[in-house]
């Protein structure tokens, strides 16, 4: 019996990998039929070019995918792939220019190309030697050495707010710690927000054993965000200090807060975090989930300022890790109806306002178990954060320094704008690459885009084929 070519035994989508393991498509592989094999194609080169990429072979590679593109000029996927190659050698400048060649491309690009795309800008766009980056650090390092130095505010009032839904299993850790602190806050509001446990009773035990001066709110649910802003309302202290249902304060967390940040000048900051399981026990950094929260918590010391690490994630981790003024929180204009980055996005708009300043032994401890309103769907995060990126970018981006997000006038704030707001006119290149570093370039318009990366390439507009 004569030889036969063997076939798959099911059917294959024409655009499915080859099952004879070429890394080619079906139908640019054993399901090419033989007219197709007859024409100069650029799908020969493109699949060697990724082989030898694979391979650590960048040399060979950069040779076949300049092959596939003098076939293919406009080629998406092997304009991507170049240029992540030219990246791999430490070509940026070369890998940009490609990347505005891709942006050309009239299709719809894959969420890869503004990762990879990032990782290059973020390379390209700042220069830690130069003159400019030397200036801004020298006037932050100034900035940052005259703070103990500020006058103390040493009657300064602490109103902890306490926003309470369902966790009745964590709620008396969570008041037990403000009732421990060293230095005992001025008044304790807590509202509930329609739990179904038994939360309040539990409340009411503890609050009633207090000489501290105290509300407690039970009404229906409305969200996290509205019982934070309803709470801070009703704060008759000038600093406020969250604390969610579920963590707790260290017990000397007050007193350093107070100590560093209730100074003429400085208007909010935030402490380190202790990242703890369902039963308080602390989390190793080798643990996955708590080792990158505690990665995202460190990102602060990879950046030019306290203000711009917030472009990149929210290194603060939570809202009740943040210490502010109740002022700075009337100028932002409060906390936004967001579900999920609703204390991200109060630390960008204060940004504007006023720089955050790092208290490290003001220890907060965050709780990580499976209740985390963070967990419930991880797409719904990442999209409600690219909204709030679009918005602070257009806020940030603009060619003077932005507006505050609301009038600061007659707010008492110590300041009215940031001289270190993590913007574009005050950080140049260094603002473009944290905000790189982050993923945040697709807050961009396309037009925007290209015209950042031609003028880091030095191009003065896009190449057209």
């Amino acid at each position: 019996m004569a030889a036969t070519t063997a076939r798959p035994s099911t059917l294959i989508s024409r655009n499915a990998n080859c099952p004879c393991n070429s890394l080619r498509r079906y139908k640019n592989c054993c399901g090419e039929s033989k007219a197709t094999r007859a024409q100069p194609s650029p799908e020969a080169p493109k699949y060697a070019a990724l082989k030898a990429q694979l391979a650590g072979n960048y040399t060979e590679a950069e040779r076949m995918y300049r092959e596939a593109l003098r076939l293919a000029p406009l080629d998406p996927d092997v304009l991507h792939m170049f240029a992540v190659t030219q990246h791999q050698q430490g070509c940026v400048t070369e890998a940009l220019a490609t990347y505005l060649d891709l942006l050309e491309c009239p299709e719809a690009l894959p969420d890869t190309v503004g990762h990879n795309l990032s990782l290059s800008v973020a390379a390209a766009a700042y220069t830690v030697g130069s003159q400019e980056a030397l200036t801004r650090r020298a006037a932050y390092s100034d900035w940052l050495g005259s703070l103990e130095k500020l006058p103390v505010q040493r009657d300064a009032r602490v109103s902890v707010v306490l926003p309470s839904y369902n966790h009745a299993y964590y709620i008396e850790r969570a008041l037990q710690s403000v009732l421990a602190q060293s230095r005992l806050p001025d008044e304790i509001i807590v509202i509930d927000d329609g739990s179904g446990d038994d939360s309040v009773a539990r409340i009411r035990a503890l609050l009633a054993a207090t000489d501290i001066t105290h509300v407690l709110i039970v009404r229906e649910n409305r969200g996290a965000a509205q019982t934070l802003n309803e709470a801070i309302e009703r704060a008759a202290g000038p600093w406020i200090a969250p604390l969610n249902s579920d963590d707790f304060f260290e017990p000397q967390r007050l007193a350093w807060m107070l100590g560093a940040c209730a100074r003429e000048g400085i208007d909010w900051g935030f402490g380190s975090v202790d990242v703890v399981d369902q039963a308080g026990l602390q989390l190793p950094r080798t643990d996955a989930s708590a080792g990158a929260l505690y990665a995202t918590h460190d990102s602060i010391d990879m950046s030019e300022s306290l203000g711009l690490a917030f472009l990149r994630n929210n290194p603060a981790i939570s809202t009740g890790n943040l210490f502010f003024r109740k002022s700075l929180w009337q100028a932002v204009g409060g906390f936004a109806p967001l579900r999920y980055n609703h204390d991200w996005q109060f630390c960008l708009n204060a940004s504007l306002l006023a720089e955050p300043i790092f208290v490290p032994h003001a220890r907060y401890g965050y709780r990580w178990h499976a209740g985390n309103t963070i967990r419930d769907d991880h797409e719904k995060p990442r999209r409600e954060a690219a909204e709030m990126m679009q918005r602070f970018v257009r806020m940030a981006t603009v060619p003077a320094t932005p507006a505050a997000p609301h009038s600061a006038a007659g707010q008492g704030l110590t300041t009215r704008l940031n001289p270190f707001a993590p913007t574009a006119a005050v950080w140049g290149d260094a603002f473009w690459a944290m905000l790189a570093a982050g993923g945040g370039l697709s807050a961009l318009p396309r037009d925007a885009m290209l015209a950042l990366i031609a003028r880091i390439t030095g191009r003065s507009s896009p190449a057209r084929h």
